[in-house]
């Protein structure tokens, strides 16, 4: 499911593809 929301944040916003993949970081350590 991670997968979708780093697709997601690079779809919606290409400027937070950074975030997203912090994000993504956070979500599989957490």
């Amino acid at each position: 499911m991670r997968n979708w929301i780093f697709v997601k944040v690079i779809t919606d916003e290409p400027d937070l593809h950074g975030w997203g993949e912090a994000t993504l970081e956070w979500h599989t350590r957490a």
